[in-house]
């Protein structure tokens, strides 16, 4: 249900901007873009409990850039809005994840991205945490 949520909440961001020129060009159309009980890692999807605080990103990856080992305490999820995103899991497996693509990751797992290809990766990405926590732990912080 809370991933139904977020879905929706993201569906509304991207499309909210288009909503008044819809109105006047045709219907609005709706589509599912994932619908999942597992993050990318085969966990299941979990939420922390209490008051949260929700934090949206945006994401500009150039071409050839790695991101450093990492790991998020709780779950994220990310909306690939151009680009082709490559996500290892350290010693597991690793996916590309292309524009118009859903990611939700894994949770205190280390992992890393990189972009393939010859376009810049651009995300939105969505964190819902306690009040001040960090959603990101670099490998040679812990």
């Amino acid at each position: 249900m809370y991933l139904k949520s977020m879905i929706a909440a993201l569906s509304f961001c991207l499309l909210s901007s288009a909503a008044a020129q819809a109105q006047e060009a045709g219907p609005i159309v709706v589509k599912t873009i994932v619908k999942t009980v597992k993050n990318d890692a085969g966990q299941p999807i979990a939420f922390p409990r209490g008051h949260l605080e929700l934090t949206v990103s945006s994401y500009d990856i150039p071409v050839g850039a790695r991101l450093p080992v990492h790991k998020h305490k709780g779950q994220r999820y990310a909306y690939v809005l151009q680009g082709d995103l490559r996500v290892e899991q350290v010693g597991g497996a690793s996916r590309i994840y292309r524009a118009g693509e859903f990611v939700a990751e894994s949770v205190n797992r280390w992992h890393f991205g990189e972009t393939v290809g010859t376009t810049p990766v651009k995300l939105v990405v969505i964190d819902q945490l306690p009040r001040g926590a960090k959603s990101t732990l670099l490998r040679d912080q812990h």
